[in-house]
């Protein structure tokens, strides 16, 4: 009896050593060079990797009118859009003293004005409230009405001629008191004149900001065209292999940590 399962042990053994014989679907599969793309799942690449690169790069992408429109409206918040903060801070910066500098100089030259109208009614007893930019050169330069009347049309007969009235009435009782009313009257000119180039520096800040917002949106559309891989997100693999006796058929989990 001993003898007979020994026997029967050792055929069994080399019965199951021999190597099976490829089914057809095993020999038409191995025909097949582009087998494993064909047979693998992914849950990421469903859609097909074109399709899926193209929708990384839009969800990505920097829109160009945006940060030019930020820019133009807020130096600075082009670049906040595209990322650039540090930037961003400077172009802010560069606007809020901007705007500082505006109020600061309108708010001087004002009290200049002021201090020359007051001056000029204590001194000449000269009415310049409403007077327009050549009637206070006039007031300054000549020491009183009488004299603009007779010197000043001597050189230039075509200059209009001041009546005797109140509003057009000044005299200067010395040549300090004048000069300091021209020292007043051009240091009033002179904050207007920065308070007018204020609005200037905050349109070239915009100009300025625009244009770099523009070349950091192409940076950075690039750098996200460049840098979309295969290197997805995945959540699961799913594979097929009929040719493999071990796992023919195979899931993987990615987790998302």
């Amino acid at each position: 009896i001993l003898f007979v399962a020994a026997v029967v042990f050792l055929g069994a053994q080399n019965a199951f050593s021999f190597e099976l014989e490829d089914t057809p679907i095993q020999t038409e599969l191995k025909n097949r060079i582009l087998f494993a793309d064909e047979w693998n799942i992914d849950s990421k690449n469903a859609v097909g990797k074109e399709e899926k690169s193209n929708s990384v790069i839009g969800s990505d992408k920097k829109s160009l009118g945006k940060a030019i429109l930020y820019s133009a409206l807020l130096p600075g918040m082009g670049e906040f859009y595209v990322g650039n903060k540090t930037k961003a801070k400077v172009f802010f910066t560069a606007e809020a003293m901007t705007w500082i500098g505006y109020a600061a100089f309108h708010i001087y030259g004002d009290w200049k004005k002021d201090d020359m109208i007051r001056y000029a009614a204590d001194k000449a007893g000269a009415q310049l409230d409403g007077k327009d930019d050549q009637f206070l050169d006039y007031v300054g330069f000549y020491d009183s009405r009488e004299d603009f009347n007779s010197l000043g049309r001597v050189t230039d007969p075509e200059r209009p001629y001041l009546y005797d009235t109140p509003e057009n009435y000044w005299q200067w009782t010395n040549d300090a008191d004048r000069n300091s009313f021209k020292e007043m009257k051009n240091s009033s000119r002179e904050a207007f004149r920065r308070r007018d180039f204020m609005i200037v520096a905050a349109v070239a800040n915009r100009i300025i900001s625009v244009i770099d917002a523009v070349r950091d949106v192409k940076k950075a559309n690039r750098r996200v065209a460049t840098n979309i891989t295969d290197k997805d997100e995945r959540t699961y693999k799913f594979s097929i292999d009929p040719m493999s006796y071990n796992r023919q058929v195979s899931i993987t989990f990615y987790p998302s940590f």
